[in-house]
């Protein structure tokens, strides 16, 4: 199985033109790119990607499925591997998100079968993983594109440990092991088709340097879901898989008080592709098991 790394296209204004970026992107390594703002036209944009060895994966922002529905042509112009759709809303209820799903899922299957995946993201209808959970077991067809940095910062957890018994008033909770966090995770991770490989704690979205401070080891926690997501689509046999590790600017990233970055977001996402491209094509990838329940420690919350 061919692993696929992908540059997001967020956060590289500063590098110029898109066209400027694609040619940033193929030269740094990337197998393609992952962009939710086409400023190119399609056709346009698809014979550049093609002269310099990019695949495409299509973003879509659809609050509702007529913003599916209008912008998923333009999209499909481009040719893309699939869609990866940022859909619904977080205040939506639980029947309006399912409804949303729903339409979205038929739009794409009437427009040739389009392989869609639907991000978990904050502000949208996948934003924890309680929701998600619910809305998988409804919707049996919905691929994820899994984002799990949302779930640990929307929960506010490493989604493996709860507090345990409180022995003593004043004493310090112990973290044990929740079957339901890691139900949750399981389901999760037999759904997904893509990885946003950024790494995330129970207090933010993504962590100040991967490789620094506490990064390493919620690197390790995050590299284990990652790992049982790749394991899987091999035991499936499909001919490839995609992973972009998405690391987004200041102030999506923790910063100085002054908004400047602490970590250079292009660094993080070329380091954490070569991390992933030896980790996942040297064929040294551990069988993982069922659950994750030794990613962190009691006090990683």
């Amino acid at each position: 199985m061919d692993i696929l790394f992908f540059k997001a296209d967020w956060g590289l204004e500063f590098q110029g033109s898109l066209e400027q970026r694609l040619e940033q992107i193929a030269h740094a390594g990337f197998d393609g790119i992952e962009s939710f703002f086409l400023t190119m036209e399609p056709q346009t944009f698809r014979m550049r990607c093609k002269d310099l060895g990019l695949k495409f994966i299509g973003g879509l922002i659809a609050p509702d499925a007529k913003t599916f529905r209008s912008f998923l042509p333009r999209i499909l112009e481009a040719e893309p591997l699939f869609i990866n759709c940022h859909g619904g809303c977080d205040s939506y209820s639980f029947e309006e998100n399912l409804a949303f799903l729903r339409e979205c899922m038929a739009i794409a299957k009437g427009e040739g079968d389009v392989p869609v995946v639907f991000e978990t993201h904050r502000q949208h209808s996948l934003y924890s993983p309680w929701e998600t959970e619910r809305l998988l077991n409804a919707l049996p067809d919905l691929r994820l594109c899994a984002d799990f940095s949302h779930f640990t910062c929307v929960g506010e957890t490493d989604m493996v440990h709860s507090i345990g018994q409180i022995s003593e008033p004043f004493g310090l909770p112990s973290m044990v092991p929740d079957p339901v966090k890691a139900r949750v995770m399981d389901l999760a991770i037999s759904r997904s088709d893509h990885i946003h490989a950024r790494v995330g704690t129970d207090q933010a979205p993504q962590v100040a340097d991967p490789r620094r401070g506490e990064g390493p080891e919620w690197c390790a926690h995050f590299e284990q879901w990652w790992d049982r997501i790749v394991a899987r689509a091999r035991e499936e046999d499909r001919s490839f898989f995609t992973i972009n590790p998405e690391y987004g600017p200041a102030p999506y990233a923790p910063c100085y008080p002054n908004r400047s970055q602490i970590s250079d977001h292009w660094e993080l996402a070329i380091w954490a592709m070569e991390r992933l491209r030896a980790r996942y094509i040297s064929d040294t990838l551990d069988a993982p098991g069922t659950s994750d329940t030794s990613g962190k420690t009691e006090s990683s919350n």
